[in-house]
């Protein structure tokens, strides 16, 4: 699956639009979710051994998407967008291999979901 980079207007356009269909995947630490976030968004917060097991492969979504009403959205198919951000990163080809955000990304690719899953540059 595709994944494409965006931008903060496109983002505020997709969050208009697609108001209840959207999913933003809040990757950076807790610290950094907990004292700014956008509304709605979900943290996050992989452990290393979880960490660990993405070398081989994708991630259970449940270890990604710890809301379980997000994740039963993302897997009855109501989601049509899910936007990953991270803590600094320009583009999505910056992204580090073990990073978060890739780990999330990867998971999330490997879903056979219509939804489109973009990058916050």
């Amino acid at each position: 699956m595709k994944v494409s980079s965006i931008d903060c207007r496109r983002l505020r356009k997709i969050i208009r639009k697609e108001c209840g269909s959207c999913l933003i995947v809040d990757c950076r630490p807790y610290f950094s979710f907990s004292s700014s976030s956008i509304r709605g968004s979900v943290n996050v917060n992989l452990n290393s051994v979880v960490v660990r097991r993405s070398r081989g492969g994708p991630v259970p979504l449940q270890f990604v998407i710890p809301d379980e009403k997000a994740l039963f959205r993302l897997r009855e198919g109501s989601i049509s967008a899910v936007v990953a951000l991270d803590d600094r990163t320009p583009h999505l080809q910056k992204l580090k291999k073990d990073s978060i955000a890739q780990i999330v990304i990867n998971s999330l690719s490997h879903l056979a979901s219509s939804a489109s899953i973009c990058f916050l540059k």
